[in-house]
This record gives C-alpha cells, sequence and structure tokens, in this order.
C-alpha cells in the first residue's frame, strides 16, 4: 500500500485531483491499477519503470499504517526495449507501445501492431537485442507514440540533410521521391504541399491535400490534433481559443493548442504528447498551449509534464498560456514547476505566462536563445535561479512580475557580461527599489553590449533619473530603451527622452484615481483578486468618502471593518483595519476597485485616528503570523 498523497507528487497532481483519476480508471491508463482505503492505494498491478523507481524512494507524507513504500516485485518480462515472439520469429523485433489493464500491445518490426494479454507476454515474449538496421530502429521508436502512424519507410541520411536547413525544401523533395518509390503516403503529401506553397489559391491542390488526409488518417495527422482542429467555430472566439497547425513540406511546423469548449487539462496535455510523439512532428519547431477551459484556473502543470515527457529532439519554441496578456487572466493561470522544459535539447525559444511559475532545479541550457517569464508573482529564489542561470547563448531575457524583486548578488551576477556574452535585449519590468537597479545597470559590463534595455513599471524618481543621465556615454549603443518615471520635472524627462533613438517614458501622476490596470498591479494573488471583486460594489459600504487624495471607507463583512487608500504615493499605500495578513487585504483591493470604476464619492474627512487603527491592526497580526 502506498498514500495517496505519496503518489500525487510523482504524476505532479494534487491529491484530491488523484483519488478522483483513480475513481475513474485513469490509474489503470498509466499502468497502476488499484484502490483506495482511507486514504491509502493499494496497488495490484505493474507500475512504469521510472514512477516505480520513484516511488520507492519515497516516503508517505502523512503518519499512517505504512512506514515505506512496498511495492510487489514487478515481472521485467515486457518491460525489455525489444522484445521478440518465441513462437512467432516471422513478426520480428518488437516494442512496447501501449496498456490497457491487463492487455500490452506491441508494434512489431513488419509494420503490425498486435494486442496480448500479459500472462502471454509472460509466456512468449523474449528480450531481443536492437534491430540491425538504423533504420528499422527509428521506426519501431517512432510508432512507440502512435503505432497506427509508425513510418513504412526512413532514410536516416536525407532526414540529416533536411535539418541542415529546415527551410530549404530540396532534400524534402528526393526525400518525397524516396518514399513514393515505398508507398508510403508522405512522400505525395510533400509534394502536393510543395506545388501548394507556389499555388496557394490552387482550389485542386486543396482538395488534393484533404484528400489526403481522409484516406489515410492518423497515419498522417495525429488523431486528437484532427478532432480539435475540426471544432465548430463560436461566434467572438478569439484567436487563442482555437486550436491551430502550420505543415511545411509533409511534417507539421508548428501547433497551437488550444479550445473555446471546456476541456480537461489531462486531455489537454494527452493531445499535447501525442503530437509532439506523432511522426509527422519529427520536425516540429513550435508547441503552444492556450485557453481551454471554463474553469477560473486554468492549469498548465500537466501540459507542462506532456511537453518534457515527449521531449521532441528538434523542438525550438514553447509557449504556454499564450492566451493570458492581462494580469487578472494571467492570476489564473498555473505552470507549476517548468524546470523539465530546460530539458528539451533543441529549445531556443521558451516563453511562459502565468499567477505561479516556479524553477525548482538549477536553470541551464546550451542552446536557449530567449526566455520570458510573465507572471503575477514569481519567488525569490526562482527569480535567482534565472539571474544565475548558465545560458551562453541567451540573447533575449524577459522577467515581469508584480513587484519584482532582486536581490544584489542576483543583480550582479544577471548584469555580468562574461555570463552573458550574447545578451542584448533585457527586460526588467515593474521592480522593486527600480532605482537602486537602475544604478547597479548603469555601472555594469553588461550594458554597453545591450541594445535594448526595458524597465517599465519600476518607478524612477528625480534622484534616480539623474544617476541614469550621469552615465549617458554608457548608452550608446542603446536603440531602445523603457523607463516609469514619477514626479519627474519636464527638463529631466525631456532628458531622458534624447537618451537613445527610441525612448518610451511613462510618467505616473500621483494624486489622480488609479485606473484598472494600476490596481491590478497591486493584487496579491488570485483569491484575493475574486473576494475584492465580491465586494467593491458601493452598495456593500457603509461608508464611502474621499478627504484630498485619500479615500476611506467602512465595509461590511463578518465584522464592520475600516479602510483607506491613499493615492498621493507610487504604489498607492493602503491600509485596513481587518486581520489579514495579506497587503493589500481584500478590502483594500475592493476600495480601489470602486474608485478605478469612476463610482462617485463623496468629500468627507477621513476618520480621526483611522490611520493609526490600520497601522495597529498590522503590527498586531504580522506580530501573530510570525
Amino acid at each position: 500500500m502506498i498514500h495517496v498523497a505519496t503518489l500525487a507528487t510523482v504524476y505532479g497532481h494534487g491529491k484530491d485531483l488523484l483519488e478522483q483519476a483513480i475513481a475513474e480508471k485513469i490509474a489503470d491508463e498509466r499502468g497502476a491499477q488499484g484502490r483506495t482505503y482511507q486514504g491509502y492505494l493499494v496497488l495490484e498491478n505493474r507500475l512504469q519503470p521510472h514512477v516505480a523507481e520513484n516511488l520507492r524512494r519515497l516516503h508517505p507524507f502523512d503518519a499512517g499504517p505504512v512506514a515505506r513504500v512496498m511495492l510487489p516485485p514487478m515481472d521485467d518480462t515486457t518491460e525489455h526495449r525489444y522484445v521478440r515472439h518465441s513462437r512467432r520469429p516471422e513478426w520480428g523485433v518488437g516494442v512496447l507501445v501501449g496498456r490497457e489493464g491487463d492487455n500490452r500491445a506491441y508494434l512489431f518490426e513488419d509494420g503490425k501492431k498486435r494486442t496480448l494479454k500479459v500472462e502471454f507476454c509472460d509466456r512468449f515474449l523474449e528480450a531481443a537485442p536492437a534491430p540491425e538496421s538504423a533504420e528499422t530502429a527509428a521506426r519501431l521508436d517512432r510508432g512507440r507514440g502512435a503505432a497506427e502512424a509508425a513510418p513504412r519507410a526512413i532514410h536516416l541520411e536525407l532526414e540529416q540533410e533536411i535539418l541542415r536547413d529546415r527551410d530549404d525544401p530540396g532534400p524534402y523533395l528526393v526525400y518525397a521521391d524516396w518514399l513514393q518509390g515505398r508507398d508510403d503516403p508522405r512522400g505525395e503529401l510533400i509534394t502536393v504541399q510543395h506545388e501548394l506553397s507556389r499555388a496557394p489559391k490552387s482550389r485542386k491542390l486543396k482538395q488534393a491535400e484533404v484528400a489526403l488526409y481522409k484516406a489515410h488518417g492518423e497515419y498522417l495527422i495525429p488523431g486528437k490534433l484532427d478532432a480539435l482542429l475540426r471544432q465548430r467555430r463560436r461566434r467572438g472566439e478569439l484567436p487563442c481559443e482555437r486550436t491551430s497547425a502550420s505543415w511545411f513540406m509533409g511534417f507539421l511546423r508548428s501547433v497551437a493548442v488550444a479550445s473555446h469548449s471546456a476541456l480537461e487539462a489531462r486531455e489537454v496535455a494527452e493531445a499535447v504528447e501525442q503530437i509532439l510523439r506523432h511522426p509527422s512532428a519529427h520536425f516540429i519547431q513550435g508547441i503552444s498551449v492556450g485557453h481551454f477551459t471554463d474553469s477560473m484556473v486554468v492549469d498548465y502543470r500537466p501540459a507542462v509534464a506532456a511537453i518534457a515527457a515527449a521531449a521532441p529532439a528538434h523542438l525550438r519554441e514553447v509557449e504556454l498560456a499564450d492566451s493570458a496578456p492581462e494580469v487578472e487572466a494571467m492570476a489564473y493561470c498555473r505552470l507549476g514547476d517548468v524546470s523539465p522544459l530546460l530539458g528539451l535539447p533543441g529549445l531556443e525559444r521558451l516563453v511562459l505566462r502565468g499567477g505561479s511559475i516556479q524553477l525548482e532545479s538549477r536553470v541551464a541550457h546550451e542552446g536557449l536563445r530567449s526566455l520570458a517569464i510573465i507572471a503575477t508573482k514569481l519567488s525569490r529564489r526562482t527569480v535567482d535561479r534565472v539571474c544565475k542561470a548558465s545560458l551562453p547563448a541567451l540573447s533575449e531575457l524577459t522577467l515581469s512580475c508584480l513587484d519584482l524583486t532582486l536581490d544584489g548578488g542576483s543583480a550582479r551576477s544577471l548584469l555580468d557580461a562574461a555570463k552573458r556574452p550574447a545578451l542584448r535585449r533585457l527586460a526588467l519590468r515593474h521592480t522593486r527599489k527600480a532605482g537602486d537597479l537602475i544604478g547597479l545597470i548603469v555601472r555594469s559590463s553588461l550594458l554597453e553590449q545591450l541594445v535594448s534595455l526595458d524597465l517599465g513599471g519600476g518607478v524612477l524618481n528625480e534622484s534616480s533619473a539623474a544617476d541614469v543621465l550621469r552615465h549617458a556615454h554608457r548608452l550608446k549603443n542603446l536603440e531602445q530603451l523603457r523607463l516609469t518615471g514619477s514626479g519627474l520635472s519636464a527638463d529631466m524627462a525631456e532628458r531622458l527622452l534624447g537618451l537613445a533613438p527610441r525612448v518610451e517614458l511613462e510618467q505616473l501622476r500621483t494624486g489622480t484615481d488609479p485606473t484598472r490596470a494600476r490596481v491590478l498591479a497591486l493584487v496579491p494573488d488570485h483569491a484575493s483578486y475574486t473576494s475584492a471583486g465580491k465586494l467593491s460594489r458601493a452598495d456593500d459600504w457603509t461608508t464611502l468618502g474621499r478627504d484630498g487624495n485619500r479615500v476611506w471607507g467602512e465595509v461590511r463583512g463578518g465584522d464592520d471593518y475600516e479602510v483607506y487608500a491613499d493615492l498621493s504615493t507610487v504604489p498607492i499605500t493602503t491600509g485596513c483595519t481587518c486581520p489579514s495578513p495579506k497587503y493589500p487585504c481584500k478590502h483594500a483591493l475592493a476600495l480601489l476597485m470602486i474608485v478605478s470604476q469612476g463610482h462617485p464619492i463623496p468629500e468627507s474627512a477621513m476618520q480621526s485616528g483611522l490611520i493609526d487603527r490600520c497601522q495597529a491592526a498590522t503590527y498586531y497580526y504580522e506580530s501573530v503570523w510570525e
């Protein structure tokens, strides 16, 4: 027996999700057949080798009757990389391509998929050496992800020619001739798509392409991708809510997985993994995952695991949560630990957007050229790992989150030109203590090699702006500069605008009513945002008043709480008499939402001692929570 919480860490899902998965017999599909009893999973069948190995290393989280992970011994007969049927040698070498309950599916060298009971596997299947032909071995290995699509023929030397320049149609056309000589329909698809690239409006060629897809089905196009592409369009749907795929010379070039209808995170992960393992995706360059559910919280963690598990050797670009450009949408996107994506050998561009993004292991990659992490919150450990990452080929880096915090050691490591020889574009948005950071940047060895510097959202005052101007000669290579200032004089703003050919200077005006974006920049987490939204009706407030640049009020709740916000500060200062350890609390956010909506608030002097009462409550509850 093993505790469900322990198994949950292996599969990367929460305990509740895993218990539901077991109830739906999803555990059977992953190779673990069992039943639950008082929070424990009784394993009754074989587990995949990597899962079993991970489980053996773990202990249950909760105290209970199981002191150590105990697994039934595994029969290794069905776990060999290659097998041969002792009674059917004419089938040739086979590989395991699927499991379902007591059945195992194998793809054999003769090109046929066969399903056998476990007891027959134990009796008749024996370990076999790898095929003598490298092409045969490659054909079987590609069939592991999609047995129905296992290539009928492979020419590895021609594929290497294609990989030398994936945009050159010449090697593809040679490959097409070779495949057509072996009755492989992909050869005809290459030829048709090449002609389409030269005559994109040809109805005859388009009909020929569709006919090939219909005639050969999953051999050419992954089944789950085909189903997503066939979804009927919905009025008003956004591009990020629809799956799309681009082809080039008979192979998938890039795929964006999304849906306007509700899909489970598990379904999306299965579709992503099937697509990436399909032979049509052998040369795929990009995969992105957009919107796919009607739920408030969007879980991308299974998709991250699926991409890492498929690990396509030639994948260059990965983009997750590309449907969430707004802060309030990103807050509900959970990506979890994205470190496994850095194990993709050919990765060159990685874009991650979400509310929760972590890097639980050291960041290192020889070929990554562009990295963008855009989140509502990033832990100091994650920021530190990015700043100290070993990324010698990195030319573009974007770090953006609400209240981005870089300590001195992390900032100096990031700005060391010796560690960032290829970096040309740097964006550090919404940084805390932007004046200190810009002071480090203008004195760093990295500055002179940058052509673009984006420090938008990190507020500079007159003093820090003057520091930038004193080092203006070191900014001579900059082509683009983005800054955010507060209280800058007209002369200072004009001098900053002359620092580079393209300068974007945002001036924050204090004392004015905040915009919705400015309020969202203060949100500590999506739970606070949701709760604040429920209190953002003026009718829920006993009192509302405006005293110069300060707004204040009393809100009904379990108790009546006093709240205020000072609009003259950057960022906005808030206070509340509630016991929440979050800053700002949901009541303060709700008050700012009311102001940003333009609701008329009568002029009224703020109650005497309100700020002191709020500060007293904060000090008391901080000491309690510490």
